[in-house]
């Protein structure tokens, strides 16, 4: 990971969070709205928002603390 980007790539992967579960949320309380079944979907969003969250996460934690290329931590 380049030192000068690291906080910016923790910006990122944190605002990743809080839009993937954002979107969980308001859309499980927009689907309970429509079809009057709270907080069934709600439930569900909180869910899969938080499992996106934390496999997207994850998957870029990855890629930002990998060796690159041309890198003094790159073994060829």
């Amino acid at each position: 990971m380049n030192k000068r980007y690291a906080p910016l790539q923790l910006l990122g992967i944190g605002w990743y969070i809080v839009v993937a579960v954002g979107l969980g949320v308001g859309g499980g309380i927009w689907l309970d709205g429509v079809a009057g079944t709270a907080p069934l979907f709600t439930l569900l969003g909180i869910l899969l928002g938080v499992t996106v969250a934390l496999v997207g996460a994850f998957r870029m934690m990855i890629g930002a603390t990998a060796p690159r290329r041309g890198s003094p931590d790159h073994e060829a």
